[in-house]
């Protein structure tokens, strides 16, 4: 298997799991004791305070910005290395600032496995020889 193809797959790996945690987080819920499924935040009680909107507009960029380097990584564009570098940081710099929550047990080895997988990816883009694909070209004078 070529380094390309591991590349990808692991990508779409990333996507389904990635998926599958947001499923399990949501849809598994009512699988909770009721003492933790009615657990709230109380932070998240009125999400208009600046703080939880800073929080909720980082997700939002977050996303949009993980999708674009997925996509870019798939293509090969040289920009999409640094994207997936800065949403991996942002991503995990702003798991604090949600506090405590609580989860299942799917739901939580799906998104721990999402990170090693993002750890894989980072791997594989900066440390093997697929990072000269993103490299920069060196400018040849004529």
């Amino acid at each position: 298997m070529t380094n390309k193809t591991m590349l990808r797959l692991l990508i779409a790996g990333e996507i389904v799991l990635a998926l599958g945690g947001m499923a399990a987080s949501f849809w598994g819920s009512s699988s909770l004791p009721e003492e933790l499924s009615s657990y709230e935040d109380p932070r998240w009680a009125n999400p208009s305070t600046p703080q939880m909107l800073l929080v909720l507009l980082s997700v939002v960029w977050l996303l949009a910005g993980r999708a674009v380097a997925w996509i870019g990584l798939f293509v090969l564009w040289r920009p999409a290395r640094m994207w997936y570098l800065v949403t991996s940081i942002v991503g995990l710099a702003i798991i604090p600032f949600f506090g405590p929550y609580v989860e299942t047990g799917l739901a939580y080895t799906l998104n721990s496995t999402v990170q090693l997988v993002s750890g894989m990816v980072l791997a594989l883009i900066y440390y093997s020889p697929l990072k000269e694909l993103y490299a920069r070209k060196p400018i040849v004078a004529p």
